[in-house]
């Protein structure tokens, strides 16, 4: 049913495009910093964000998103894949600040910086900073999101990118 109601809203009119490559990132991560990083946006999440990812992107979240549900299904009592963490940024905890670098590239890919912090407001120890990459391409309304590189060096954080983690068998 969610992964019907996902193909659903991913399907929806598109929104207005985006006129830059930062616009583009800084918009999405305003809108998806409220949001809790608890794997798969649900639909009404996905309904927000959807202007700002490109076809591929959503084709990966929504299959993804299908194979969550059927992993579910087929092992109940198991924790299926893709419910927990920020997929969106190198920290499985999400982050607390963000903001965008300088654009680079050419007008069929472009590379974003994201520079992130996290901070627990109880810890005692300074926060933790990290840079990510947002792969930005343009689409027929304007500029999306098409991928990820996850920068954190840590051991337990996201590598690799955005669109490998989503790949599912």
């Amino acid at each position: 049913m969610i992964g019907a109601l996902l193909v659903m809203v991913l399907a929806a009119a598109p929104a207005a495009p985006k006129a830059s490559a930062v616009e583009c990132v800084s918009g999405f991560y305003s809108v998806y910093q409220h949001m809790p990083p608890y794997g798969i946006p649900d639909a009404a999440s996905l309904a927000k964000l959807r202007q700002f990812l490109s076809r591929r992107l959503q084709q990966l979240l929504a299959r993804a998103d299908k194979y969550r549900a059927k992993y579910e299904r087929e092992n109940p009592g198991d924790k299926p894949p893709f419910v927990d963490g920020d997929l969106f940024s190198s920290s499985f905890e999400g982050f607390t600040r963000f903001s965008v670098g300088d654009a680079k590239g050419d007008a069929s890919r472009i590379r974003v910086p994201v520079h992130f912090e996290y901070n627990e407001s109880r810890s005692k120890h300074g926060g933790v900073k990290w840079t990510d990459i947002v792969v930005v391409i343009q689409e027929d309304r304007g500029y999306v999101i098409d991928d990820i590189e996850f920068g954190a060096s840590w051991p337990f954080a996201n590598h690799g990118k955005l669109s490998q983690f989503l790949k599912v068998p």
